[in-house]
C-alpha cells in the first residue's frame, strides 16, 4: 500500500477532492434514500448507502494522508497512529453488505461499484503493486459516475411523488368548485374555481366561516333543491353572470372529523343543449300535429273522391237500365226476347255497382251498343278506342253518359260516335238527332254531366257541349306523354272547384 505515497502531490489532491465531493454526494443520496417508499428492503438500501458513504469519507482521509506525508503506511488522525492496512479492512463491511443488497435488490450493475470498493482492500493493494494507485482513480470515477447518476433518479423519483401540495394544486385545476368545511363551520378546503364563483352567488369578503354559507346556498337553490333522505342534496342555481351550476351536498369524514362538501358543477351548457333539445321536440309535436291533421283531411278527400265515384258510377249505371226500361214500356209491343234481355239488365244492375275491378273497355262499348240496340237506338261508332286504357274508359264513361241522356231527354234513334286521334290528343264526338227539342245545354247541375266533366279534366282534357238542332259533346284528351298539359288542366279543375 506504499505504492500510494508515490503518486504525485497534484494527483493525490485530485483523488482527494474527487473522493470528498462523492462522498458529500452519497450522503445526500442516502437521505433522500430513507425517505422513499417503494423500496423492497428500506432498511438494507439506507444501511449500504451509508456504509458506501463511510467508505468514501476513509478513502478521503488516507488520501489526505498520503498529502501530508504522514507515513507510508500509518493513519494520522487526533493523534492516533493507525496503520493504514486496518483502516481499508473497514471496506470489507461495505462489501458484505454491498453484495447482499445486490442480490436481494436483484441488481446486477452493482457489481461494478462493489469491484470499486474492493480495490482499497489491503488484497488488491498486494495484487496490483505499483498498478493499484492508477486503479484507484479509475475506482474514484465509477463511484462518481454512480453517485450521480444515482441522484439523477432521485430528482426524478422526487418530481413524480404526490405530495400534500400535489393535492392541493390538482384540487385547484378542477373545473368544479370544492368546498370542504368541518361541522363548526370552519373552512378546511376550497378550491380556486369555488373562490370565484361564491361571489357571483352573493357571498362576498374573505370565507372563513361557513356555517350560514349552507342555508343561504338552499334558499338561493330554491325550488330546484333536491332531498336524499329529508336533507338538502342537490341544488340549481343561476349566477348573476348567466351561468348555471348545479351544487351538490353531502358529508365526509376528513382525517377522522365530520365535515360537510360542496361540489358546483357548470351545466350552463347542458342547459342550453337541454333547452334546444325542448325546443326541437316541441316542433316535432307541431309537425306531428300538422301531419295529424293533413291524413284526416287526405282521408277526407279520399271518401269524398270514392263517394263521387260511386255516386257517378250508380248514375250511370242506373240509369242507363232505366233509360232502357223507360223506352221499352213506352213500346207497346214488347217481344218475349226483349223482355227476357230487360230482365237480365236489371238483374246485372247490382252486379255491376259492386264490381271492384276496372272493366274492359272494349267490351263496355260493345255492351253499350248491345244494350240500346234491344231498344231500337243505333249506336254508331266510328273508330278505335285510344290505346292508353284510362283514356279508352274515360272514354267509354262518356258514350254511355251522352247516350243515357240522349235516349232519355231527347228520344234520340241514333246516336253518333266518333274517335279520332290529332297531333297530340285524341278526340271523342258524341252527338245525336233529337227525336224532339233538344234540351238546353246543363249548366253543371246533376250528376252526369260533372262526373264526365271530372273525369275528362283529371286527365287533362277538356269537355265541351253544344245544343240545338243536335246535341254534341267533344272531348279532347292529351296523350299520355303530355304530362304538363294534364297537370295544368288537374291545376284549373281544382282551383275551379275550390272557387
Amino acid at each position: 500500500m506504499a505504492a500510494l505515497f508515490s503518486l504525485k502531490f497534484a494527483t493525490l489532491i485530485a483523488l482527494f477532492v474527487a473522493l470528498f465531493a462523492v462522498m458529500l454526494a452519497q450522503l445526500v443520496h442516502a437521505f433522500m434514500v430513507a425517505f422513499r417508499r417503494d423500496n423492497p428492503f428500506p432498511a438494507l438500501a439506507v444501511v449500504y448507502e451509508c456504509l458506501l458513504g463511510a467508505s468514501l469519507l476513509l478513502s478521503a482521509i488516507v488520501v489526505r494522508d498520503a498529502c501530508n506525508g504522514y507515513g507510508e503506511a500509518a493513519l494520522w488522525a487526533y493523534g492516533l497512529l493507525v496503520p493504514m492496512e486496518r483502516v481499508c479492512w473497514a471496506n470489507a463491511l461495505t462489501l458484505l453488505v454491498g453484495i447482499a443488497a445486490m442480490l436481494l435488490l436483484k441488481r446486477p450493475l452493482m457489481f461494478f461499484e462493489l469491484v470499486a470498493v474492493a480495490l482499497w482492500l489491503p488484497p488488491a493493494a498486494s495484487l496490483l503493486g505499483a498498478a493499484w494507485p492508477l486503479t484507484l482513480l479509475a475506482a474514484a470515477v465509477v463511484l462518481a459516475f454512480r453517485t450521480a447518476w444515482a441522484l439523477c433518479l432521485d430528482y426524478r423519483h422526487r418530481s413524480l411523488l404526490v405530495t400534500r401540495f400535489t393535492f392541493i394544486e390538482a384540487v385547484n385545476t378542477l373545473p368544479e368548485g370544492v368546498l370542504c368545511a368541518d361541522m363548526h363551520g370552519r373552512v378546511m378546503l376550497v378550491n380556486d374555481t369555488m373562490r370565484s364563483l361564491l361571489p357571483r352567488l352573493g357571498q362576498r369578503g374573505l370565507l372563513s366561516d361557513s356555517r350560514s354559507l349552507y342555508e343561504q346556498l338552499q334558499v338561493l337553490g330554491g325550488t330546484g333543491l333536491a332531498t336524499e333522505g329529508g336533507h338538502a342534496a342537490e341544488a340549481r342555481i343561476e349566477a348573476d353572470d348567466g351561468s348555471v351550476w348545479r351544487l351538490r351536498f353531502d358529508e365526509l369524514r376528513i382525517a377522522r372529523r365530520a365535515c360537510w362538501r360542496v361540489m358546483a358543477s357548470d351545466i350552463t351548457e347542458l342547459e342550453r343543449l337541454n333547452s334546444d333539445i325542448q325546443a326541437v321536440n316541441e316542433s316535432l309535436e307541431q309537425a306531428e300535429r300538422e301531419l295529424r291533421h293533413a291524413i284526416a283531411l287526405v282521408n277526407e278527400l279520399a271518401a269524398r273522391d270514392a263517394q263521387a265515384k260511386m255516386r257517378a258510377r250508380v248514375h250511370d249505371v242506373i240509369g242507363q237500365r232505366l233509360s232502357l226500361l223507360h223506352r221499352c214500356l213506352e213500346d207497346d209491343a214488347l217481344s218475349p226476347e226483349t223482355l227476357r234481355l230487360l230482365s237480365v239488365l236489371v238483374e246485372e244492375a247490382t252486379d255491376e255497382l259492386v264490381q271492384r275491378g276496372a272493366p274492359d273497355a272494349a267490351s263496355e262499348l260493345v255492351f253499350i251498343r248491345e244494350a240500346f240496340a234491344l231498344i231500337g237506338v243505333e249506336v254508331a261508332v266510328q273508330g278505335e278506342l285510344p290505346v292508353e286504357r284510362s283514356i279508352a274508359e274515360v272514354f267509354v264513361q262518356v258514350v254511355r253518359e251522352a247516350t243515357t241522356n240522349a235516349v232519355r231527354h231527347g228520344q234520340a234513334r241514333r246516336v253518333d260516335v266518333l274517335m279520332r286521334q290529332s297531333a297530340g290528343s285524341w278526340e271523342l264526338l258524341v252527338g245525336n238527332e233529337a227525336g224532339l227539342p233538344a234540351p238546353a245545354a246543363p249548366s253543371g247541375g246533376g250528376t252526369g254531366i260533372p262526373s264526365m266533366r271530372r273525369a275528362v279534366q283529371e286527365l287533362g282534357g277538356s269537355l265541351e257541349l253544344t245544343s240545338g238542332a243536335r246535341f254534341e259533346i267533344l272531348v279532347r284528351v292529351p296523350h299520355a306523354g303530355s304530362a304538363h298539359a294534364r297537370a295544368d288542366s288537374t291545376a284549373a279543375h281544382h282551383n275551379g272547384e275550390a272557387s
